[in-house]
């Protein structure tokens, strides 16, 4: 069994949006039941067939991002949902005792139809970063009218962008804000120099999605874990074109 404890922290990650509180949307019936959001595994964690361990179906490697389908609580288990090159999986994570607290910054929606998600808030200023498809289960890290910030599944691992909120059956909305900070227009250009690659997510367990060299983008803040290590989310154009994308170097 593995004892539950959070082992990263997100002390500043500025996203480009303008956040706001979710309005409650009914889910329906079926997932009523569901209560979840965004995690990042702390350690490698062990995932199984059934609530009770009987057996190994995976692993959820350390910084990996993952989708909680089920945040059960006071019983010791998660029913989760992960990224394998043969799509999501789902399957189980046992604890010997949790101390989540259940307000989480992120929430669970699924997708209404099938849709093209973007580097930003518009269609036209950024490339288009993937597709979520009906019925697929997403998370929301932010939003701003009717742009939502997601993360999901692919077969090359977790993925993140931005679609509209109306396109989603919430399921639960996000709790909290506290560690995510409006930007309006406090972006800071900043020039690297050398080759940087620029991940979809928070580290570098997340697809790699292009890279800058010597070049200025604009830093929108950091993502830091517990053990010190960084990440910065940036938005930069892509050579060649007038289309902008966004990213985590790590």
């Amino acid at each position: 069994m593995t004892v539950f404890k959070r082992r990263f922290v997100l002390l500043a990650l500025v996203l480009v949006t303008m956040l706001t509180l979710f309005p409650m949307t009914q889910a329906h019936a079926a997932e009523d039941w569901l209560y979840g959001g965004q995690e990042i595994a702390w350690e490698n964690l062990p995932v199984y067939s059934d609530r009770y361990g009987s057996s190994r179906i995976g692993t959820i490697f350390k910084y990996e991002g993952f989708t909680v389908l089920r945040d059960n609580f006071p019983e010791r288990y998660w029913w989760v949902e992960y990224s394998t090159s043969n799509g999501a999986k789902r399957g189980y994570l046992i604890f010997e005792y949790s101390d989540e607290v259940h307000q989480r910054g992120s929430g669970l929606a699924t997708v209404k139809n099938t849709t093209s998600l973007y580097y930003g808030t518009n269609s036209y200023d950024y490339q288009k970063s993937g597709t979520v498809y009906a019925g697929e289960y997403i998370v929301i890290l932010a939003k701003n009218d009717d742009w939502v910030y997601v993360e999901y599944n692919t077969t090359s691992g977790r993925k993140r962008g931005y679609m509209s909120y109306s396109n989603l059956n919430v399921i639960n909305r996000p709790g909290v804000f506290d560690d995510l900070y409006t930007f309006e227009n406090s972006g800071v250009h900043e020039y690297y120099s050398g080759r940087h690659n620029v991940y979809a997510g928070p580290t570098t367990q997340y697809p790699s999605i292009g890279y800058i060299e010597n070049e200025e983008v604009i830093n929108y803040g950091y993502y830091w874990l517990e053990s010190g290590e960084r990440s910065t989310y940036i938005e930069y154009y892509v050579n060649g074109t007038n289309q902008k994308k966004s990213g985590f170097i790590v």
